[in-house]
C-alpha cells in the first residue's frame, strides 16, 4: 500500500523516526555496488515509503490514526474521514475511489468503520505487494545464510550463533541476489505486459478477428456497470468475507440440490469440507475427489499460475456444488432463488470477485 502521500492538516507526528540511510553506511559489499539511484532525494523518498510501511504494520500507530479521524459522536470513521485517515498512514488512494473502498470495508453496513474494519482495510496488500509475494524471497534469504555440515535440525540452531561479521557478509550477498531476482522478475513482467498489449490493442487486426465478447444475461447497460453493480462490492479481507458468505450470512445453512449429480448440501457444509478439511459430511459419489487447501497449495500448477490461497479456495468451491449458488447470483436465475439471495444481501460477492 503505497507511495508517499502528503498528510492531512491535522497535527500528526511525522512518518519518519530516523534519517534515511546513506549508501556509505551500508555493508561493504552493498556500498561498493552500483545502487542505480543517483539522487539522494530519491533515496530519501524511498526510505519514507519503507519507514511508513514499518509504522503502518504496528497496531498502536494505526490506532492513533483511527482516533485522529473517527467521528466523536459515533466513534467510527465516516466516509468523509476515510481518505484523510488513509493518507495519514501513507496509503496511496485516489480520491475518486474512496467511496467505493469505504462501502467495501464497511462489512456490517452500519455507515462507519470501527477499528477492526479499519485495521483490516489498512492491512490489505497492494498490487505490488501481491506481486512481490510470488517471488521466492524466503528461499533467497535461506540461500544467503551461512550453513554447516551436519543434521538438518541443527541448521537453524547454527543461525542463532552467527557473528555480526557473518551477518554483514550474508546481507551483502542477499542484496546482490535480491537485485538479480528483481531484475529478472521485472524483465519477465515487462514482457508479459508487452505481450498483453500486442494482443489487446484496438489496431491489432488479429485480436479484432478472433476476439469474442459474450454477454449472456442482462443488457449493454449491465455490461458497462460491471460486476460490482450486479452483485455488490467484495469485502477487502477476501478470506474473511468469503467465510462470512458461506458460514454466517443469510442462506449459509439453507440446503439446495445440485443439478448435475443431485448432491444435497449447503454453503456452510461446503466451506467445512473444502476449507476446513472435514470430509465426513461430503457426498463422495460420482468420484468426487477431496483434498485439503494446504495440499492443493503445494501443487505445481498453483505455483505456476501464481494462485493465492483465496483463489484456490474459490476455485475449489466453484468446482463443487456451490456453482449452483454462484451462477444464480450472476444469472439472476432461477428467479426465486436469486430474489431471496438479493433480498437478504448475500450474493456471494467476495467469492465471485475472487473467482
Amino acid at each position: 500500500m503505497g507511495g508517499a502521500l502528503c498528510g492531512t492538516a491535522n497535527n500528526t507526528e511525522p512518518l519518519l523516526d530516523n534519517e534515511p540511510p546513506q549508501v556509505a553506511h551500508h555493508p561493504k559489499g552493498l556500498a561498493e555496488a552500483d545502487t542505480g539511484i543517483k539522487s539522494p532525494d530519491k533515496i530519501s523518498e524511498l526510505w519514507k515509503q519503507v519507514e511508513a510501511g514499518f509504522r503502518r504494520r504496528k497496531m498502536e500507530f494505526v490506532q492513533q490514526a483511527f482516533d485522529r479521524h473517527r467521528d466523536p459522536n459515533t466513534g467510527l470513521i465516516l466516509a468523509p474521514g476515510l481518505g484523510p485517515a488513509l493518507r495519514d498512514l501513507d496509503v496511496a488512494v485516489e480520491e475518486d475511489d474512496v467511496d467505493q473502498i469505504f462501502k467495501a470495508a464497511d462489512l456490517n453496513k452500519n455507515g462507519g468503520l470501527d477499528f477492526d474494519e479499519f485495521w483490516t482495510l489498512v492491512g490489505i496488500p497492494s498490487p505490488i505487494e501481491e506481486w512481490v509475494r510470488a517471488l521466492p524471497l524466503a528461499q533467497l534469504v535461506a540461500d544467503a545464510m551461512p550453513r554447516i555440515r551436519g543434521k538438518r535440525e541443527d541448521q537453524v540452531r547454527h543461525l542463532s550463533s552467527i557473528t555480526e561479521s557473518q551477518l554483514d557478509e550474508s546481507f551483502a550477498v542477499l542484496m546482490e541476489g535480491l537485485k538479480r531476482m528483481l531484475r529478472e522478475s521485472l524483465a519477465a513482467l515487462k514482457e508479459s505486459y508487452a505481450t498483453w498489449d500486442r494482443v489487446t490493442l484496438p489496431d491489432n487486426a488479429a485480436a479484432q478477428k478472433f476476439q469474442i465478447n459474450t454477454m449472456s444475461v442482462g443488457n449493454i447497460s449491465d455490461f458497462h456497470q460491471g460486476l460490482a453493480a450486479r452483485i455488490g462490492e467484495p469485502h477487502l479481507d477476501f478470506e474473511k468475507g468469503m467465510e462470512a458468505e458461506h458460514c454466517s450470512k443469510w442462506g449459509s445453512h439453507e440446503y439446495f440440490v445440485s443439478g448435475n449429480y443431485s448432491i444435497r448440501t449447503c454453503p456452510k457444509n461446503e466451506w467445512t469440507i473444502s476449507v476446513g478439511g472435514d470430509f465426513a459430511s461430503a457426498d463422495t459419489r460420482h468420484n468426487r475427489r477431496l483434498s485439503t487447501i494446504e495440499e492443493l497449495m503445494q501443487q505445481e500448477i498453483v505455483d505456476v499460475a501464481k494462485l493465492t490461497r483465496c483463489e484456490v479456495i474459490a476455485v475449489v468451491l466453484y468446482t463443487g456444488p456451490m456453482f449452483v449458488r454462484y451462477n444464480a447470483a450472476l444469472r439472476r436465475w432461477p428467479t426465486e432463488d436469486y430474489e431471496r439471495m438479493a433480498a437478504a444481501g448475500n450474493l456471494f460477492a467476495t467469492t465471485i470477485h475472487v473467482l
